[in-house]
C-alpha cells in the first residue's frame, strides 16, 4: 500500500510542472476557537495581472483580511494588506503598502502609522502561506527540504518565518478524510506558540485544517468546502 501511495505521487508531482502555480478558487471552512463554532469564507481571485487573497469570519469574531498581489513566475510581490477585527468590544485594523519602487513599506496599526524599509522576497501575512504553497507545488513533494523560511511582515516589523515540512498524513474534515502534507511553523523557544497546517496536493496544497494555539488558547480551522 505505502508503495502503491508513493507511485501515485511521484505521477502528481510529475504532472504538477505543467500546471499553473496558482489557481483561483473559493473555500468554506469552519472554525472552533475555545466554545465558539464559526464559519470562514476563503477566496482567491485574478483580475488583469493583480491577484487577491481574501478571508472573512462573522459571528460573535469578525475579521475581514485581504491582501493583493502579482505573481512573477514563483515570486510574490505583494501590493497592499488590509485587516479588520472585531472580538466582542474590541477592535483592531492594519493598512500596509508596500511600495517596491522606493524601497518603503508603509503601515498603519491600531491607527498608529509608520515606515519601515523594504526588501527583495517581503511577504504578506496573507501570502506567506500562499508562498508556501507555491513552493512545495513547485519543488514536488519528493524533493521536498527539511524546512523552508521567508521574510514576512506582521504588526510593524518584518521577520523570518520558518516552516518545518513533515509527512503526508490523514486529516479528517466535513469533506472527508484527505492526504496532506503536515507543516510546522518553527517558533522561538518559550514563546508558548503552536501552528500546524495540513496542505492537500489532491485541492493544489490548499490548507485543509490549521491548528493554532497561543498559550492556553486553541483554534481549530477544517475544510468543509473548495470550488
Amino acid at each position: 500500500m505505502k508503495r502503491l501511495i508513493s507511485l501515485i505521487f511521484l505521477s502528481f508531482t510529475s504532472w504538477l510542472f505543467t500546471q499553473p502555480l496558482l489557481v483561483p478558487s473559493t473555500a468554506s471552512l469552519e472554525v472552533k476557537a475555545g466554545s465558539f463554532n464559526l464559519n470562514m469564507d476563503v477566496s482567491l481571485i485574478e483580475s488583469e495581472g493583480i491577484w487577491e487573497v481574501s478571508s472573512s469570519i462573522n459571528g460573535i469574531a469578525k475579521r475581514e483580511e485581504k491582501e493583493r498581489f502579482i505573481l512573477d513566475g514563483n515570486k510574490i510581490i505583494p501590493l497592499n494588506y488590509l485587516r479588520k477585527e472585531k472580538i466582542l468590544f474590541r477592535k483592531t485594523e492594519s493598512k500596509v503598502d508596500f511600495d517596491w519602487r522606493k524601497k518603503e513599506l508603509k503601515f498603519v496599526e491600531n491607527g498608529k502609522s509608520d515606515s519601515i524599509k523594504l526588501f527583495e522576497e517581503v511577504l504578506g501575512p496573507s501570502t506567506a502561506t500562499l508562498k508556501l504553497r507555491i513552493d512545495i507545488k513547485k519543488i514536488g513533494l519528493d524533493n521536498l527540504p527539511e524546512e523552508i523560511k521567508y521574510f514576512v511582515y506582521f504588526k510593524g516589523k518584518i521577520k523570518e518565518r520558518t516552516y518545518k515540512l513533515g509527512d503526508m498524513e490523514e486529516v479528517s474534515t466535513p469533506m472527508g478524510k484527505i492526504e496532506a502534507l503536515k507543516v510546522y511553523r518553527v517558533f522561538k523557544e518559550g514563546e508558548n506558540r503552536k501552528q500546524i497546517y495540513w496542505l492537500s496536493p489532491a485541492y493544489d496544497f490548499a490548507l485543509v485544517k490549521i491548528i493554532d494555539k497561543n498559550s492556553d488558547r486553541e483554534s481549530i480551522v477544517r475544510i468543509k468546502s473548495i470550488e
